[in-house]
């Protein structure tokens, strides 16, 4: 499998297992997506062209990112044998740092599942 198709099965699809490694460093790359729309937007001059055009790309990026959250939080609680519909949890503010926070900790199943073979990493 090509990097391509890795990246896009890692941030959009919603099939197979991630480890806890996998899972957390995903979770920053996100963010990282996130922050540098939201950054950009900060420090262009109030009411300007490129303020718009920044606020436009910072929601353009949020709402792809909400989409790459959800199939990776999936794909995490795949590898822990879990339902992925569970995944809403992690839209209840103060529970969903919880959750993260577990998804983090938490080892997958060593074993394979119904959701796939076991991961490369070692939880």
């Amino acid at each position: 499998m090509d990097v391509r198709t890795q990246f896009t099965w890692l941030l959009f699809r919603f099939s197979g297992r991630l480890g806890r490694v996998a899972y957390l460093l995903s979770f920053l790359l996100i963010g990282l997506v996130q922050a540098f729309p939201f950054y950009r937007f900060m420090i262009a001059p109030e009411g300007s062209p490129a303020a718009a055009t920044w606020s436009l790309v910072f929601i353009v990026a949020l709402v792809a990112s909400f989409y790459c959250y959800v199939a990776i939080t999936v794909k995490r609680l795949h590898d822990l044998g879990r339902n992925g519909m569970e995944a809403a949890w992690m839209f209840v503010p103060v529970v969903s740092i919880v959750v993260f926070v577990a998804l983090c900790i938490v080892p997958g199943e060593p074993e394979a599942n119904r959701f796939g073979r076991e991961t490369d990493s070692d939880g």
